[in-house]
């Protein structure tokens, strides 16, 4: 089963904030779509299944950033031939951060 859920999202730094007077919400085609007092959609709801609404809470959106930004900056991602061996690199980071 799944459900709507929204969450609000902090601005981006020069973003455009929209009050609720600016704001309106139709339906369109069974979804839900928020539009601004021009009438330009802006947004859609979407449903999300309850079991996986953590990934869209602001804390998971802004780790998710992070690992967006970390890989700008070229740090290549890790891959591992088994559990034992993600554990040891894991040990060996605590151990000494410079190894990672």
């Amino acid at each position: 089963m799944t459900a709507a859920h929204a969450h609000e999202l902090p601005p981006e730094p020069g973003e455009l904030v929209l009050t609720s007077e600016e704001v309106a919400a139709v339906e369109r085609d069974g979804q839900i779509v928020i539009l601004t007092r021009g009438g330009r959609p802006v947004a859609k709801v979407h449903a999300i299944d309850p079991d996986q609404a953590w990934f869209w809470t602001p804390d998971w959106q802004a780790k998710e950033r992070e690992v967006d930004e970390e890989r700008a900056t070229g740090i290549p991602d890790q891959e591992f031939d088994s559990g034992e061996d993600f554990l040891a690199y894991l040990e060996a980071v605590i151990e000494d951060p410079s190894k990672l």
